[in-house]
């Protein structure tokens, strides 16, 4: 079948539009594109169809809503007429229809084509359907086809079979993608992404390129824009609506524009319906930063909220610092520790470790009483714990909650948790929004998942999801079912990769599996051959070998340092630090030897002109051209521990390979890895 954005229409059409995309949508095969505008501001003057054959021959086409009666009276005057046998000039037939067309073709292509030319562009033409008009009558007022720059069919070939035909008899191919990209930019100028938006182009910027537009690509134009939502009063569509359910999913491979997609789509959405209420989630600081930043480029809708998920949580709580604080980490592992003094038990780093990561798990997933504790399934948790062992755990777990009571502090997923269990029993409602967008949504506990979905709009509200299973490591351990969404039928999957060269990309994937090569395939967003090859080529990555940690920052400062000095823009460089502890002091140093302006935490501030430095786990959704990524070594010789057991081992070998990966698909142009000690062969083969 034909594809057709977006499907199903939305919008009020006349009953000859709709026949026509009818006609259209039904098409057999895949060799069509078809676009039908959305009702945005400033669309009125735009033909109602544009028609792409396999890649090859555009076609603009509008619809006229001209009877027999209505050429009848063109070709021997009306009834009244003054002079009945008067015959009105062809030219002047269906002239609105006809110049539409050629307007938009002029203004797409730039092109000066006059008005009476039979011919229009190469591979470009223009296509009046009459569906309630005889064919036949038609020829009588022009007697060949093209006329006036525009062929025209009559109703006879309003059907699929028929239309596909004339279509494929008249494609001649030679389209360039340049003209197609100016021809949907301007039929859909809502799917145009801002040259901010791509990672390469901002250091190898070529002043003599061509002036396409870069555009949103099929699969992502679709995710985008499918089953968008009108206001009630103006929805009015082809066809019924398929049931569509409240959620929706859309992943893929790194880079291959998932936040992208969702931003159009919160963008798009909110135009559409001004009246409705959004909510954009992350999970972090320094992406809402980052997506705020380009929402506004597309036009930032006030209808909007941004929020990371703790942020909406504490307004939604309401408390204005009243409430309990958040615990610092080390202060937490010092409570753990406390709690399990207190129990009568021995304190190790491996054992605190563990049951920080289990209370996580627990409220994560409100099964903190002992019964359900005792009665849930740890799949996936690395280490088994009898039952006994499981009533160990808790009884730590009730005292830590003690300490924290005491000190008038929560842990983030306690925070979570509260949150829940108000909703739960009623004593708080949420703000009721009719769409939530979640980008990185793989980092989503169950028990966040689930408070958002108290706050869709009952019976109409929506959650559209992005998320890459692949870069999945704080929250993984989870399915989508788990937290309560049926995304059966309702996953995208995007397949090319926009943001990585084929060179990263290809190490990324490399050592991925070099790490993890039992994991099933269909779980994951791993690049295969076929779509390795739709990336750009571009300069191999580069691994250096330093002995020291101090020489490994050192080594990085002096590269970035000689490429500013060099001319190079600061905002083109990100630098992830593998293990978060090191973050801090990372920051501090580039900034003593480069500058204070120079420098930003990426979690707080994108204050112009500065290179950005963050960890890896805050910089999932981030992206730049030039990536320097130090303290891998650090991070792999954990794995080590021989306090871990061997599922522990394996868990941790799983995020930490996942965390690598993240980490190498942020760099669009240029990823450099420092390595203190011995590194994987895979790494060591780009040294």
């Amino acid at each position: 079948m034909a594809q057709i954005l977006p499907d199903p229409l939305l919008g009020s059409f006349t009953p000859e539009v709709l026949r026509v995309q009818r006609a259209f949508k039904t098409i057999p095969g895949d060799d069509f594109m078809i676009w039908v505008g959305l009702p945005l501001p400033g669309a009125e003057a735009r033909p109602d169809f544009l028609v792409v054959h396999a890649d090859s021959t555009a076609f603009v086409v509008t619809v006229s809503g001209l009877t027999d009666t209505d050429i009848e009276e063109h070709l021997h005057g009306g009834l009244f007429s003054s002079k009945p046998n008067s015959v009105s000039a062809p030219q002047q037939f269906a002239a609105i229809q006809r110049e539409q067309v050629q307007s938009f073709i002029s203004s797409a292509l730039n092109l000066d084509i006059r008005s009476t030319a039979d011919d229009g562009p190469p591979a470009v033409y223009g296509l009046v359907l009459f569906p309630n008009a005889s064919h036949e009558l038609l020829s009588q007022v022009w007697d060949k086809n093209p006329a006036g720059g525009c062929y025209w069919l009559g109703g006879k070939f309003v059907s699929s079979e028929k239309l596909a035909a004339c279509l494929r008899k008249l494609a001649t191919g030679g389209l360039e993608e340049r003209q197609l990209k100016q021809l949907r930019s301007l039929f859909s100028p809502e799917t145009v992404v801002p040259m901010r938006f791509s990672t390469r182009t901002r250091i190898n910027r070529n002043i003599t390129a061509d002036l396409a537009p870069m555009l949103l690509d099929y699969d992502q134009e679709a995710w985008a824009k499918n089953r968008l939502h009108l206001p009630d009063d103006a929805l009015v569509v082809a066809e019924a609506q398929a049931p569509y359910g409240e959620s929706a999913l859309v992943t893929g491979v790194a880079g291959s524009g998932k936040s992208l997609v969702l931003l159009f789509r919160a963008c798009t959405q909110a135009k559409l319906h001004p009246q409705s209420r959004s909510l954009v989630l992350t999970h972090n600081k320094a992406l809402r930063r980052e997506l705020e930043i380009r929402f506004g480029e597309l036009g930032r809708p006030n209808n909007v909220d941004w929020h990371t998920y703790f942020s909406w949580v504490q307004r939604e709580l309401g408390e204005s610092g009243t409430g309990p604080q958040v615990i610092q980490y080390s202060d937490r592992d010092e409570l753990i520790a406390n709690a399990v003094r207190l129990e009568g038990e021995q304190t190790t780093g491996q054992w605190i470790e563990f049951l920080r990561d289990e209370f996580d798990w627990m409220q994560d997933r409100a099964v903190t009483g002992l019964a359900d504790y005792l009665a849930v399934e740890r799949v996936g948790r690395g280490l088994g714990l009898s039952a006994e062992q499981r009533t160990r755990v808790h009884t730590i777990y009730q005292r830590y909650q003690r300490l924290l009571m005491a000190a008038h502090v929560e842990d983030w997923s306690g925070r979570a948790l509260r949150y829940w269990n108000r909703l739960l029993s009623g004593e708080l409602k949420p703000a009721i929004y009719d769409y939530i967008y979640v980008d990185e949504a793989q980092f989503f506990a169950p028990v966040w998942l689930r408070s958002l979905r108290t706050a869709l709009r009952p019976g109409a509200g929506r959650l559209l999801l992005a998320a890459d299973p692949t870069q999945g490591f704080l929250k993984r351990r989870q399915s989508w079912v788990t937290c309560g969404i049926d995304l059966r039928g309702r996953s995208t999957r995007l397949r090319r990769s926009y943001r990585n060269t084929r060179e990263i990309l290809s190490l990324a994937t490399d050592f991925y599996r070099s790490r993890l090569n039992n994991e099933e395939e269909e779980e994951l967003n791993l690049p295969n051959e076929a779509e390795l090859l739709t990336a750009d080529s571009g300069e191999r990555p580069r691994v250096i070998g330093v002995p020291s940690r101090q020489d490994e920052l050192s080594r990085v400062i002096n590269e970035i340092r000689d490429f500013l000095e060099g001319g190079g823009n600061p905002e083109a460089i990100l630098v992830l630090v593998a293990t978060g502890r090191r973050t801090g002091p990372t920051h501090d140093e580039m900034a003593r030897v480069l500058g204070e302006q120079r420098v930003a935490d990426a979690r707080y501030t994108t204050k112009p002109g500065s290179v950005r430095v963050c960890s890896v786990d805050g910089a999932t959704g981030l992206e730049a051209p030039i990536v320097f990524l130090i303290g891998g070594a650090e991070l792999l010789e954990k794995e080590g521990d021989l306090q871990l057991s061997l599922g522990q081992r394996e868990e941790l070998r799983r995020d930490n390979t996942r965390r690598l990966y993240m980490g190498f698909t942020r760099a669009g142009a240029k990823l450099v890895i420092t390595w203190v000690g011995n590194m994987p062969e895979i790494l060591r083969q780009h040294t």
